[in-house]
């Protein structure tokens, strides 16, 4: 498993057991539909990879960023297409890469296209 992979399943347990937290005293609030819990463990997840007021998290230096994204498996063009969009942008950093390249996964494990 990639870094990358791992950080992205790290993401989503967090966001599981603080979805579950907030919801202890009706923990059946937390399934109320596939589709509802999936958009909102995504969220979250990506919540808080992007840290509190979507300031951006402290990322790893910019050598060990083109590491982990060489290691996701990920084609960089793919990585490079999906945060110009995201981003809405013409071009992308590395950093964007690493964003998305982590979102990438979260929905690959999500099963979420």
């Amino acid at each position: 498993m990639s870094e990358l992979r791992d950080m992205a399943t790290r993401l989503l347990l967090k966001s599981a057991w603080e979805m579950a937290d907030d919801n202890e005293d009706e923990l059946s609030a937390v399934f109320d539909g596939q589709h509802g819990f999936t958009d909102d463990l995504r969220r979250r997840a990506i919540d808080t990879l992007e840290g509190v007021g979507c300031m951006p998290s402290t990322p790893p230096d910019h050598d060990e960023m083109e590491r982990l994204i060489a290691d996701s498996g990920l084609s960089l063009d793919v990585l490079d297409k999906r945060a110009r969009e995201i981003y809405d942008c013409g071009y992308s950093t590395t950093y964007q890469r690493y964003q998305t390249a982590i979102v990438m996964l979260i929905d690959d494990l999500l099963g979420v296209l």
